[in-house]
């Protein structure tokens, strides 16, 4: 009877003192990507994150994979002054170990934005621009 009085006790005691954390990593991602969670293909493109434009107005987004974040994927915005700038989806987390995060560039408008996707039956990985030289693009494969 001693016995399990104190089983008892030491199993309640054990519980008392148990507690889950949640840590949330630092992953150091470039001025320009989200840091929102990942979210479903589903989602508008209206809840994106907005992308600096360095102050330029938008007046064209062509997002080239369609927000598909199997496809290798560019964001190509025209500025009211005639430039234009290529936007690459990219894996956040692969310096970091994980694999199955992508950063999506949309257009919400004329508006380039990004979303970041959990890749679902695939891991995230970079390929090289061709036709950018030290470029680099990423995609579910």
């Amino acid at each position: 009877m001693k016995q399990l009085i104190f089983l008892l006790v030491f199993a309640a005691l054990i519980v008392a003192c148990s507690e889950t954390k949640v840590v949330q990593i630092d992953s150091n991602q470039p001025a320009e990507a989200s840091e929102q969670p990942a979210e479903t293909q589903s989602e508008s493109a209206s809840t994106g994150t907005a992308v600096e434009t360095a102050g330029k107005i938008p007046v064209t987004c062509d997002d080239m994979d369609l927000d598909d974040q199997n496809e290798l994927g560019v964001v190509e915005v025209t500025y009211s002054d005639g430039t234009s700038e290529k936007f690459y989806d990219f894996c956040p987390g692969k310096e970091f170990g994980n694999d199955m995060i992508i950063t999506e560039y949309i257009c919400d408008g004329n508006q380039p934005k990004t979303k970041n996707y959990i890749c679902s039956k695939s891991e995230c990985m970079m390929f090289p621009v061709k036709s950018d030289p030290g470029r680099q693009v990423g995609a579910c494969i």
